[in-house]
Formats: C-alpha cells, structure tokens, sequence
C-alpha cells in the first residue's frame, strides 16, 4: 500500500522552510518511527539530505532523484516516479512517502492512506514550503482523531496538535 505522512500548520498547510521541518514533537516522532518500521521509507534528496542521521534505521530508504550519478550508500536511489509505483506493485511492504513537497505533490494523486499531523499554534514560525490547499480531497477519516499538547523541538513552544488517518474514498 502507497501511504503518504506528513505534518502540517492548520491555518496554512506549511511544512517547513528550506532544509528545516516547521514542527517537530516527540509523540508524532515516535508515531513516524512506529509506522514506518521494517516498512520502506521514499524521500527526494533533499529530505535525505536534511536527515541528522542517514539512513534511517530498520526501514529501506529509497532516494528519489534526476541526478543520473547519485549514488548513496545504505540506499536504494531511483530515477523516476514510475519506479516508485513499480515498487509499490511488487512488494508486501507499505511504502510511505516522507518528503518532501515535490515529492509529496508528485505522489498524491497514487497514495491510498494519508498520516497526518496538525499542528495548531507557533503559526509565526517562516515557512516556504507547503502542502495543497486541497490535499485531503478524495480522502475521509478513518478511525479516530489523538490529540497531544508537546513543545516543538524546533522553537521549544507548546503547541497542540492532532494525529489522523485518512483513507481514498475514490
């Protein structure tokens, strides 16, 4: 199954500026760690490049990239979405797509479950990437909502958010 997860500000779908994640918190990491376990994990390189350790453990790490000569140790690199969606068709796994924003938008339209983190509050924090306004069209909620209130590791305010699964509806 192609799972896509994803944290996001609810005022605005902003997910970070630059090289740097708009949010970080302990329970949603923990969340991404348990979720994506022994799964296999698609990222562009410069949300690999971003990572603080490389690879991520006990998960294949598949790099998206146009760079014909990238090669990375401890990862699968890949050229094109196609090859992604081959993936996807030949394995047991979930393959979840972490990252970034190309990537995201590049997959969307194939993805059949959505991990999403909202975030409300630190809504000052700059960002220059963000989600679609209309991500979740085509998606429902399937099962229930948590609710956690943690600092943000990336500017030590408290903030609520909210963890959810949505699911393709068509």
């Amino acid at each position: 199954m192609l799972k896509l997860i994803v944290c996001v500000r609810e005022c605005d779908n902003a997910i970070g500026k630059g090289l740097d994640i708009t949010y970080s918190f302990p329970s949603d990491l923990s969340n991404f760690k348990q979720v994506t376990l022994e799964q296999l994990v698609v990222m562009g390189r410069k949300t690999w490049d971003s990572l603080p350790f490389k690879p991520l453990p006990k998960r294949t790490n598949i790099i998206i990239t146009r760079d014909k000569k990238l090669e990375i140790d401890g990862a699968l690199v890949v050229r094109s979405r196609d090859e992604i969606l081959k993936i996807a068709e030949n394995t047991q796994q979930d393959l979840w797509i972490i990252g970034g924003a190309e990537i995201y938008k590049m997959f969307l339209p194939y993805v059949d479950e959505i991990h999403l983190t909202t975030a409300n509050g630190d809504d000052h924090i700059p960002a220059d990437i963000f989600m679609p306004n209309n991500f979740l069209n085509g998606f429902e909620r399937f099962g229930g909502r948590q609710s956690f209130s943690e600092k943000n590791r990336m500017t030590g305010n408290l903030c609520s958010y909210t963890i959810e699964t949505f699911r393709r509806t068509k």
